[in-house]
């Protein structure tokens, strides 16, 4: 495996960071849950070797500059990750993502993920646009979109099942102007 580029990124309780083989084990841990594989392109179960690969495709999407999705580190282990993904250059927009393991959710922590991501995409990558794509059924991550200034912009219906009900995909986005309004 290549040497990768690391990027550290601190937010009040949290870091944001390039993820390491070191890190598979914490990751598998967090990523191993139902809902996590319900919600993301992540499988369910979630295991060791899932882990590998996912750490190895990210640390060499962002030695190219084409994703920066980043464990998120809490209490010194990887609880989850977080990101700018589909980053487009030419349009100067990205998505973006984020999950964190079943035994960290209500405690703010996708929430400052998000802004720590947030910041760095308008900030530092420039973006003029960042979006979001979530089921209707994914309540948590609306909310947390929409808490941020994101607007529903599009809906897909019927784009995938899950638990055996065909369920829609929503986008909705933030535009850089909104975000400097916002914060």
């Amino acid at each position: 495996m290549n040497k990768s580029r690391k990027i550290i990124l601190e937010g009040k309780r949290i870091v944001l960071r390039t993820l390491t083989r070191e890190d598979a084990q914490d990751v598998s841990v967090a990523a191993n849950d139902e809902e996590i594989g319900k919600f993301t392109p992540l499988p369910y179960p979630f295991q060791l070797e899932n882990a590998i690969k996912l750490i190895d495709g990210t640390r060499n999407n962002i030695n190219r500059g084409r994703e920066f999705f980043l464990g998120i580190e809490f209490d010194e282990r990887i609880v989850g990750m977080a990101g700018l993904l589909k980053l487009d250059r030419i349009e100067k927009s990205g998505e973006v993502g984020c999950w964190v393991g079943r035994e960290y959710r209500g405690k703010g922590l996708a929430g400052e993920a998000l802004d720590v991501i947030l910041n760095f995409g308008f900030r530092e990558e420039s973006l003029e646009k960042a979006w979001g794509r979530v089921t209707d059924k994914n309540y948590p991550s609306i909310k947390l979109l929409e808490k941020r200034g994101f607007l529903q912009t599009a809906r897909f219906s019927q784009t995938r099942k899950i638990e055996g009900q065909f369920v829609d995909d929503l986008v909705y986005e933030l535009t850089r102007e909104k975000y400097f309004e916002v914060t």
